[in-house]
């Protein structure tokens, strides 16, 4: 077994700002105005501010006090959610002129409406999800601009335990050339690995970068790939592609790479690679290329990968890298107890850490996505992840849960978080949810459940797809 030095792993939260790996990503976590309802303007009459500053990621919920008559009692630890603002002036400079321009937050809790300079871009309902906007009609380049961000999760009782309330996950401001690599866009698997006397001797891997051109005709790009070892600086394999991508459109390039002598990941040696995808382009094509002046690299994304299989059957169970392994774990949900429901790397990294110590190898996310900086954590460290998306359909547990969004809003919520996780090696099963009242047929239970397995099949066809059944939790057996 690997030896982890744990204290090299320990990071910052500002030293993970990039934890999505944009090299064209700024964190805005810092300095924003922080306001309760009723929404009022940042100053009163006296021209003293109604506003105070918080930094990201910011839980209120935590900050109301308890009360004996909360709405969703012992099952949010008597807190109630109210509505709460947030605000902050962002200064685009000048040169972002030509640029697409986006907000990426890895979550609200809930409710989320998005405002820039006085405009509504956005709303998004689940807390848990990821969700990117694009503000770039919404932008004056060269000067300040205002980003507002309410919050509601009032409708009580919306949860069967604590959600904490705002915006407790970390976000980015994302600037890119009109020809770009999708948001979650670089997608890197293992096809399978040849041994020799269980010695891993080649990897064949596959990456699928997807490109965006918002441009009015058509382009030739050319994507380049290249695995750099998590510690080092050089790569150990680059391979390229070329398409076409037509005018407001986007396409796939498709990079197979073979890779002698790889270092494999799993739980107790979690070796790590960085994929670096750049994306050049060549010029114009409409019947022919037509070159610009000088082919240049006009986007780069950077994720973190690691190279493993995984399998299951009748005869040997679960097996990882081709070792059959059993599973040793338990449930966790998404606070950090006294911080609240915030997600900072050091918090995560102590909760994963504490249990990789006391002999867990595997954590389910009870009930819902993860924040990114956790499944990095869990990457890091190694410990298998059962990755989970709902705890509700159609069928509500609480009258405010998402059982009132889950028609509309399902297989949205469902991509950006397949997209945003499916790289993680640490990600075993992804599961379509949690003790769901469908599971015995009700409200079209089964061919839903099918529906979302597929659906997850057409994102990510490499990992089990599961669901967190449990027979007798609501007399269905």
């Amino acid at each position: 077994m690997k030896t982890i030095n744990f204290d090299k792993l320990l990071k910052t939260q500002s030293e993970t700002s990039g934890i999505r790996n944009f090299p064209r990503a700024v964190n805005i976590d810092r300095g924003w105005k922080f306001q309760r309802n009723p929404f009022q303007l940042p100053v009163d009459l006296s021209g003293k501010s109604t506003a105070r500053e918080v930094n990201l990621p910011h839980d209120y919920m935590l900050e109301d006090g308890v009360r004996a008559d909360a709405p969703a009692a012992a099952a949010m630890g008597y807190y109630d959610g109210s509505v709460a603002y947030y605000s902050k002036t962002l200064f685009i400079p000048a040169e972002w002129k030509d640029e697409k321009i986006f907000l990426h937050f890895d979550g609200v809790m809930m409710n989320a409406a998005l405002e820039v300079n006085g405009c509504q871009v956005l709303l998004h309902h689940y807390g848990y999800t990821p969700f990117q906007a694009d503000i770039t009609p919404y932008i004056y380049p060269g000067e300040d601009n205002r980003i507002t961000v309410s919050v509601n999760p009032s409708m009580q009782p919306n949860s069967r335990w604590y959600t904490g309330a705002g915006i407790f996950r970390s976000v980015e401001l994302v600037h890119t050339p009109p020809i770009h690599i999708a948001a979650d866009g670089v997608f890197t698997y293992t096809r399978r690995i040849e041994y020799q006397e269980n010695t891993p001797t080649e990897a064949y891997l596959c990456s699928e970068v997807t490109v965006c051109n918002d441009t009015a005709v058509p382009h030739l790009v050319k994507v380049d790939v290249s695995l750099i070892p998590d510690e080092g600086t050089e790569a150990v394999l680059t391979r390229s592609a070329t398409i076409q991508v037509n005018a407001a459109n986007t396409g796939a390039a498709i990079v197979p790479m073979t890779l002698p002598d790889p270092m494999l990941w799993d739980a107790e040696e979690p070796n790590l690679y960085q994929v670096l995808a750049s994306v050049t382009d060549l010029g114009e094509f409409r019947c022919h290329l037509i070159p610009g002046e000088e082919a240049a690299i006009t986007d780069k994304v950077s994720v973190l990968f690691g190279i493993r299989t995984i399998s299951a059957d009748s005869t040997h169970g679960l097996r990882v890298n081709g070792r059959t392994v059993k599973l040793k774990g338990g449930c966790i949900h998404h606070d950090n107890g006294i911080l609240g429901a915030v997600s900072l790397y050091d918090s995560e990294y102590r909760k994963i850490r504490l249990l990789k110590e006391s002999g867990y190898n595997t954590v389910r996310m009870a009930h819902n996505p993860p924040s990114a900086v956790l499944l990095e954590v869990c990457d890091r460290l190694g410990m298998y992840v059962f990755n989970e998306a709902f705890d509700a359909w159609g069928i509500a547990k609480q009258p405010g849960d998402y059982n009132q969004f889950f028609r509309e809003d399902w297989k949205e919520d469902m991509r950006a978080f397949i997209l945003r996780d499916r790289n993680h090696p640490s990600v075993l099963f992804w599961s379509t949810g949690n003790e769901i009242p469908e599971r015995g047929g009700m409200g079209g239970g089964y061919p839903l459940a099918m529906e979302l397995a597929s659906y997850v099949r057409s994102l990510d066809p490499t990992r089990l797809i599961s669901n967190g059944l449990c027979s007798y939790w609501s007399g269905l057996d």
